[in-house]
């Protein structure tokens, strides 16, 4: 077995899959949920910034890390155009980089009860389902204890040993890391005039953390990519008696139901917009003062501006101050 074939194994166990349906009838359901999302993937529109290519090209000279950072969040799905974002990243800096510093893929920080099986059937299922597609794509991911996870369903704190797995996995060549920085699926849901909340507020210090995890393995910096995600909430709506179901768009796009599978069906939309440098003068000025609310502040409205207005939830003013 090589070693991409032990890592995917040492993935699937780490993510203990706590419940079985009759052993083929599991498998066979898995490979179809993991086939729609593909499907899903396919029909996409995916747009780059124009200068996307040329910053990973002299960010990947410089020595800086990459740091996909993307929202809202709205769904399970969202990991998988995640994954496929920085798996093109990866690639175009590893075009730059000698055989024995080739990045070997992006760390995507995970809620610990993910891994645990604590979040319920449906998700437990998804999650396992879809975890080759990550896999495939380059991505690791690495458990975390969220606020939600120790309040809400009694995980422990794992801080120590989270930043400790992002450290050795960093050093092992995945130097680059593909998250979700809201940590849940809040943007998703509706409010009281059934409206959907959009962004919400960063966690705290998410930006700096990783310029610290950065230093940590000797680089110069971070390279933020902000990737705005829409309609991860269409395929599966984290809300409603009818959750376990996409709508009918979402159908659609998994089942492939158009005239042309080549032309995009609009379903789900991810924009990646223009890469910020960690060494910039704004961000400096921020990491001079210790303004890591204002850190994820401006990361939070880089990603916001690639999405529909009403999407942009507690990011849709300049006026945030960290207060949100």
């Amino acid at each position: 077995m090589g070693a991409e074939q032990l890592r995917a194994a040492r993935i699937q166990m780490e993510a203990k899959p706590k419940r079985k349906i009759i052993p083929g009838l599991d498998i066979a359901a898995k490979g179809l949920v993991r086939w729609f999302a593909e499907n899903v993937m396919v029909t996409a529109t995916v747009e780059f910034h124009p200068e996307f290519a040329d910053d990973i090209v002299s960010a990947t000279q410089d020595g800086l890390v990459q740091a996909y950072q993307g929202g809202p969040h709205t769904a399970w799905f969202d990991a998988i155009p995640m994954s496929y974002v920085s798996r093109v990243g990866i690639g175009i800096a590893n075009e730059h980089l000698p055989p024995d510093k080739k990045i070997k893929g992006a760390l995507m920080p995970f809620a610990k009860t993910m891994q645990t099986g604590k979040q319920g059937k449906l998700l437990d299922f998804m999650f396992q389902s879809t975890l080759p597609i990550l896999t495939r794509n380059g991505v690791y991911p690495v458990y975390t204890s969220t606020d939600n996870d120790q309040n809400i369903r009694h995980e422990a704190r794992n801080n120590e040993a989270y930043i400790a797995d992002m450290k050795a996995m960093m050093k092992e060549g995945y130097a680059a890391i593909a998250g979700i920085p809201e940590g849940s699926v809040e943007a998703g849901r509706t409010d009281e005039d059934g409206n959907r909340k959009g962004m919400q507020k960063l966690r705290e210090g998410a930006c700096a953390s990783t310029i610290l995890l950065a230093k940590s393995i000797r680089r110069p910096g971070v390279l933020f990519i902000p990737v705005g995600l829409e309609g991860g909430w269409k395929i599966n709506n984290p809300q409603g008696t009818l959750k376990k179901f996409p709508t009918r768009a979402g159908w659609k796009a998994g089942l492939l139901l158009t005239r042309d599978v080549r032309k995009p069906m609009d379903v789900c939309r991810i924009h990646v917009g223009k890469p910020i440098r960690s060494d910039s003068p704004e961000i400096q000025d921020l990491i001079k003062n210790r303004d890591w609310g204002g850190l994820d502040d401006m990361i939070g409205h880089a990603i916001a501006d690639l999405v529909p207005e009403e999407m942009r939830g507690v990011y849709r003013t300049r006026e945030l101050a960290h207060s949100a």
